[in-house]
């Protein structure tokens, strides 16, 4: 059980800024930085943050990274043992392929991929290209 804690604790350490890590290693990392971070409650304890990442001087230059959680309390992640990065295919975006619910009433809110995998415990990140 300590090793599952210990692992749990590094992985939330470090999932982020690693990401953040090698997105600054194939662009020029003086840059690069955050410069807008949203946060939107799905549920009760189900959470999405957005991190708008300006990598370079170029229109294009910039990423959102996702992130769906169960949080303890506001701005407090649940400890996972497990992580997901999923990645859309181009030319769609995170919420449409994998929060699909979010930007429609079609479909319940609840029927999303991204909600299901962080209501039991997942870590779940994602990127759109620009």
């Amino acid at each position: 059980m300590r090793l599952l804690l210990v692992h749990s604790r590094i992985h939330k350490l470090i999932c982020f800024p690693l990401m953040i890590f090698g997105l600054c290693l194939i662009t020029d990392a003086a840059r690069s930085e955050i410069v807008d971070i949203q946060r939107t409650v799905l549920d009760e304890d189900i959470v999405h943050y957005t991190f708008d990442v300006d990598l370079g001087p170029d229109e294009f230059d910039m990423i959102r990274l996702h992130r769906v959680v169960r949080e303890r309390r506001p701005g407090r992640p649940i400890a996972t043992i497990d992580g997901i990065f999923m990645l859309p295919g181009s030319p769609n975006y995170f919420e449409a392929i994998f929060m699909a619910p979010s930007i429609s009433t079609a479909v319940p809110w609840d029927h999303s991929i991204a909600v299901f995998l962080a209501k039991n415990g997942i870590d779940v990140w994602g990127m759109d290209y620009a």
